[in-house]
């Protein structure tokens, strides 16, 4: 009976090893996956924020060029791009230039200027709606790869929780154990 009642005993802890081993292994991966949404959450607030600075700063140069647009109403804009345009400084500056050519030929040449300045502003818009379509694909693919890890860790921890609760359980025995000598 003593040779059974200790076998039985050496049993449970074994298995209270196993159950507190599988419960430090589900920490941890609990941990990992709440690092991994972390991660995640930094990343989408960051991008997010560049996200944010890029259409400002495309929304600023679509203002600068219908400041400059030699042919008014070639853009379309709202009442925030009109308001870009009073708070432009440089607005000032290039109605006083046109104001002060005299001949045809001086309105010529600052039309060429203005011309020149509203193709560099349109490459600028242009580059920048590329940067931020890449920006987003990135932020997409980042997505995608951190969702992907986080379902893998819950499949992970989905896993130890089943081979937890499939672990064999010893029958008691039939006779109660003995009282201590």
């Amino acid at each position: 009976m003593n040779g059974d009642t200790l076998q039985w005993l050496t049993e449970i802890q074994a298995l209270q090893h196993q159950v507190m081993a599988l419960q430090q292994e589900r920490d941890a991966m609990a941990a990992t996956a709440q690092r991994w949404q972390k991660l995640y959450e930094t990343e989408a607030q960051q991008r997010r924020a560049d996200a944010a600075a890029a259409q400002a700063t495309i929304a600023q140069l679509h203002a600068d060029l219908a400041a400059q647009s030699p042919i008014k109403g070639v853009w379309k804009m709202g009442s925030e791009g009109a308001e870009a345009l009073s708070a432009l400084p440089e607005l000032a500056e290039l109605q006083a230039r046109c104001d002060r050519a005299q001949t045809l030929a001086e309105a010529q040449a600052e039309l060429r200027g203005l011309l020149l300045t509203c193709a560099k502003l349109q490459h600028q818009v242009a580059q920048l709606s590329h940067d931020l379509a890449v920006e987003q694909a990135a932020h997409q693919q980042t997505r995608n790869t951190l969702t992907l890890a986080l379902g893998d860790t819950i499949d992970l921890l989905t896993q130890e929780r089943q081979k937890y609760q499939s672990l064999p359980t010893t029958p008691m025995p039939k006779d109660p154990m003995p009282e201590p000598i």
